[in-house]
C-alpha cells in the first residue's frame, strides 16, 4: 500500500513538472483592440515606450502605475493623468550632498536634465506638471513601514510643478505592492525615493534595495540608481497603438484586431502646430462591403513618414478600424485627395469617421498628428421604429450624408415594385421626415445615393420584408 502510494505521489509530481509556466497565469487576460482611442484603454502594469533615446529601446520603456479614469489613493496622480515610472534604473547617483529635502538637491536637478535631453518638444509638452505641497502629502508624514523586521519613518516629500520626479515611499509602496514588483527590469538595482527617513538624527533617504524592500541610505550613498517617475496628461494622447505599430495597406482601412493585456505601447500625441490641417468627405459609397469614402484635404505636413490617417469609430465610441494613406512625401501633396477602401463585411450601423494629419515612426517611438476632424459616414433608417408602409407613407432619418445625396424610396407588394419616389437632400447633411407612396403593399427598401452617379453612399435599409 505504501509503495503504491508512493508510486502514485511521484507520478503526480513528474506530471506537474511537464506542465508549462502559462498553464499557471498569474492573472486573467484582458482582450483589447490593438489600437484604442486616448490612453483609456491602458492598463497598470502596461508598458509605454516613450522618449528619443534611439540607442537603447529599454530607455524608452516606462511601465503605467496609475492609468488615466482611475481614482489613486494618492494625489500624485489623477483621473485626467497616466502616471509611469522608469521601467529600468538609468545611472547611480548621490542624492544630494548636504540636504534630504527634495527641492534643489542633486535628484531634482538629475530629473530636470534628464527630461531636458531625453524628450522631444511634444513630449515635454505631453508631460504634465506635478505639484504636491505639504500639507497634501501629509498622508504618509510619520508614517512608519516595516520591512525586513525594521521600522522607518518617512517625512512628507512635496512636489512643485516637478515634470519628472522619484517616487516617494508611500507611492512606492502603494503602486508597487510587493518587493518583486518594484525591481526594475533587467537587473538587481536600488533606486533612490524622495521621502527622507526621519527616526535618527543622521541624513538618511528613503531606498528600494536591490531586492525591492523599502530601506534607506545615507545622501552620499554611492551605489543607488536614479528611476523617475512622471504624469502624461491623458489629454494629448490621440490614441495608442501596439508599441510595433499598426501598418494597413495603404489607402485601406482595415480591421483593428485584438490583443492580450500584456502587450507593449506607443502613443500618437497630439501636435498642436499641424491644426490648420482640415478634411471633409467629398464623396462616398459607404456600403460597408468594400466600398470607399474620398476624402479631401489641405494643409498636410509632408515628408517620408507624413500620412492621412482615419480612425473608424463605432457608436459606442471605440476605434474598429484603421488606415493610412500612401506617404504625402512631397510639397505638392500638402493638399488632394486621397480614397480609402472599407472593410469586406462591416456591420451596418452608424460609423464616425476621424481623419488627422499623422506622422508615424518607427516602432517603440512615439507618433504625432492633428486633431481630429470629424465627420459621420452616411447611414439612412426608417424614423420612429416604423418598419412598414403606413397610410401611404414612409418614415426616414438620413445622417452623415455627403453634398449631391439623394433618397429613392421604393414600395413593394407580394415581392413586386408598385413606387418608387425619389427625394433630393439639397446638400443638408441631416434629415428626417416622411415620403408619401403610391401603389400598394406594406413592404418598402430606402436607398441614399449620389444623385449625379447613382452610386450607393451606404447599405440600403429594408422595411417588412418583400419576399411575401
Amino acid at each position: 500500500m505504501k509503495k503504491r502510494a508512493l508510486s502514485a505521489l511521484l507520478a503526480l509530481c513528474m506530471a506537474l513538472a511537464l506542465l508549462p509556466w502559462a498553464a499557471v497565469p498569474a492573472r486573467a487576460a484582458v482582450t483589447r483592440r490593438q489600437l484604442m482611442l486616448g490612453a483609456s484603454g491602458l492598463i497598470k502594469d502596461n508598458i509605454i515606450y516613450f522618449g528619443n533615446e534611439h540607442d537603447n529601446e529599454y530607455q524608452r520603456s516606462w511601465r503605467v502605475l496609475s492609468p488615466a479614469g482611475v481614482n489613486s489613493t494618492l494625489p500624485v496622480s489623477g483621473t485626467d493623468r497616466v502616471l509611469l515610472i522608469s521601467s529600468v534604473a538609468r545611472e547611480v547617483i548621490n542624492f544630494d550632498n548636504a540636504s534630504t529635502a527634495w527641492a534643489d538637491s542633486n535628484a531634482q536637478k538629475w530629473c530636470k536634465k534628464f527630461y531636458t535631453d531625453n524628450f522631444n518638444d511634444l513630449e515635454k509638452a505631453a508631460i504634465a506638471e506635478t505639484t504636491l505641497d505639504e500639507q497634501n502629502d501629509k498622508t504618509y508624514q510619520n508614517k512608519p513601514y516595516c520591512y525586513d523586521y525594521k521600522y522607518f519613518h518617512f517625512a512628507a516629500a512635496p512636489l512643485s510643478a516637478d515634470r519628472l520626479f522619484f517616487l516617494s515611499a508611500e507611492e512606492a509602496a502603494t503602486y508597487l505592492k510587493t518587493n518583486a514588483a518594484r525591481q526594475p527590469s533587467g537587473a538587481s538595482a536600488g533606486w533612490w525615493l524622495r521621502s527622507p527617513e526621519i527616526s535618527t538624527d543622521s541624513l538618511l533617504m528613503g531606498r528600494v534595495e536591490g531586492g525591492g524592500a523599502l530601506a534607506t541610505a545615507s545622501l552620499g550613498y554611492d551605489n543607488t540608481y536614479a528611476r523617475p517617475a512622471c504624469n502624461l496628461d491623458a489629454a494629448s494622447i490621440l490614441f495608442t497603438q501596439l508599441a510595433d505599430g499598426i501598418t494597413p495597406a495603404v489607402n485601406t482601412v482595415e480591421k483593428i484586431q485584438t490583443t492580450s493585456d500584456y502587450s507593449a505601447w506607443k502613443l500618437t500625441l497630439h501636435d498642436s502646430s499641424r491644426d490648420s490641417f482640415w478634411a471633409e468627405v467629398t464623396a462616398s459609397n459607404a456600403s460597408r462591403s468594400g466600398g470607399t469614402v474620398t476624402i479631401r484635404y489641405k494643409n498636410a505636413k509632408t515628408d517620408s513618414n507624413e500620412y492621412v490617417s482615419v480612425l473608424l469609430c463605432d457608436e459606442t465610441g471605440a476605434a474598429v478600424c484603421y488606415g493610412v494613406s500612401a506617404p504625402l512625401t512631397n510639397a505638392g501633396q500638402s493638399s488632394g485627395t486621397v480614397t480609402f477602401t472599407l472593410p469586406e463585411n462591416l456591420d451596418t450601423k452608424r460609423y464616425t469617421l476621424y481623419v488627422c494629419n499623422e506622422q508615424r515612426n518607427g516602432a517603440k517611438f512615439s507618433n504625432y498628428a492633428s486633431a481630429f476632424q470629424e465627420t459621420t459616414l452616411p447611414v439612412i433608417g426608417f424614423g420612429s421604429g416604423d418598419s412598414s408602409v403606413q397610410n401611404n407613407t414612409v418614415r426616414y432619418s438620413v445622417q452623415g450624408a455627403p453634398k449631391n445625396a439623394l433618397i429613392i424610396a421604393a414600395r413593394y407588394d407580394g415581392g413586386k415594385m408598385t413606387d418608387v419616389q425619389t427625394l433630393d437632400l439639397a446638400d443638408d447633411e441631416a434629415r428626417e421626415g416622411t415620403l408619401t407612396l403610391r401603389g400598394t403593399g406594406t413592404g418598402f427598401k430606402l436607398f441614399l445615393v449620389d444623385k449625379t452617379t447613382y452610386a450607393p453612399l451606404c447599405p440600403a435599409v429594408d422595411g417588412m420584408s418583400t419576399s411575401s
